[in-house]
């Protein structure tokens, strides 16, 4: 019973300590960028110029602060023009900030482009739509509703499925509205659905103090929203993977009060059996080392079987070069090398 008990404990203790065995090699995530590019972005904006313009200064600044730390990419809507599901621009990858600048130096027609955001982010929910990436996240810009010509109210509710269908695929989707014209409940019910809106939101969209998503209403508080979503982005979670390259696998990766991250997923640990835990701490003699109900000295067999422990979940972390990451690309298709501008 002792032994057993030590092997565990020695074990845990492996998992907890998962650590790269090279500080060069980490995996930062990825996102993908979906840029309103509707006639609508061409209004002005709170501080003067247009939403456009904005929205290319308030990127190129994040891109300058994280295009390190995260692989962006860019899909702009519609595409080509009109109502046209959107398409990558750009392939999410670290350091993309002057191919995503280049991407954006054109901007919307006076008039002609809508918003299908639902179309677009159906399209990127699809990785054989977009070269075969599947980023991890999805940062959603937009200035208006969901709306094409002739509108159709039955669409409304297009991005809030496109939106649960990435979550479904693992991908989480960060949303920003800008400027006054949003549809704020739709925008709210994303967010949630994306697993990024705050604990205690208003999914009402009624209280602007508690939004579920961010709002910006000017080059300072969009740039504001997306330095706050790219830290959120680029920190440490829960998935088996040195995120914040800093050599060491899910460390402080958040975790739902009742959970603990245990080798790449957030676990809840089981329930102790009152009787058999009573009888297992009956058989050892001697003080419990650090509380885990295990002698400080170990065996050759239970130091090896956890050590053994160790070695696998310290395998099981994905990881590859830092500057050189890259989305996973899935089984139907395979990135493309570069892919041309709309």
């Amino acid at each position: 019973m002792r032994t057993i008990a030590m092997t565990v404990a020695l074990g845990l203790a492996a998992m907890s300590r998962a650590v790269a065995a090279d500080p060069s090699i980490c995996e930062p995530p990825t996102a993908i960028v979906v840029l309103d590019r509707s006639s609508s972005m061409n209004g002005a904006i709170g501080d003067g110029g247009t939403k456009w313009e904005a929205a290319r200064a308030a990127l190129d600044d994040m891109l300058a602060a994280y295009q390190q730390a995260i692989g962006f990419g860019l899909v702009t809507f519609p595409y080509p023009d009109a109502c046209g599901p959107g398409q990558l621009d750009v392939p999410p990858a670290i350091g993309q900030r002057g191919a995503i600048g280049q991407a954006l130096r054109m901007g919307p027609p006076v008039a002609g482009n809508w918003t299908p955001l639902g179309e677009t982010l159906l399209a990127v929910a699809e990785p054989s739509r977009i070269a075969g990436y599947q980023p991890d996240y999805v940062v959603v810009i937009t200035d208006g509703f969901q709306w094409c010509s002739p509108f159709d109210p039955a669409q409304r509710d297009l991005p809030r499925q496109a939106v649960k269908l990435l979550r479904d695929r693992g991908i989480r989707t960060f949303v920003v509205g800008f400027g006054a014209g949003v549809d704020e409940e739709s925008l709210a019910a994303m967010a949630v659905l994306g697993d990024t809106a705050p604990a205690g939101c208003d999914q009402t969209a009624v209280d602007p103090a508690r939004r579920c998503f961010h709002q910006a209403d000017d080059a300072g508080t969009l740039t504001r929203a997306l330095m706050a979503i790219a830290a959120q982005a680029s920190a440490e979670i829960c998935d088996g993977r040195d995120n914040d390259c800093d050599a060491v696998i899910d460390n402080d990766a958040p975790c739902h009060a009742d959970q603990r991250c245990v080798d790449g997923q957030c676990t809840t640990p089981p329930t102790p059996t009152p009787g058999l835990d009573a009888g297992a701490a009956g058989d050892d003699d001697g003080a419990a080392v650090g509380g885990c109900g295990c002698q400080g000295a170990s065996t050759p067999g239970s130091l090896g079987l956890a050590l053994g422990v160790g070695a696998i979940v310290s395998g099981r972390g994905r990881r590859r070069r830092r500057g050189a990451a890259r989305a996973r690309p899935t089984t139907r298709a395979r990135p493309a090398g570069a892919v041309p501008l709309p």
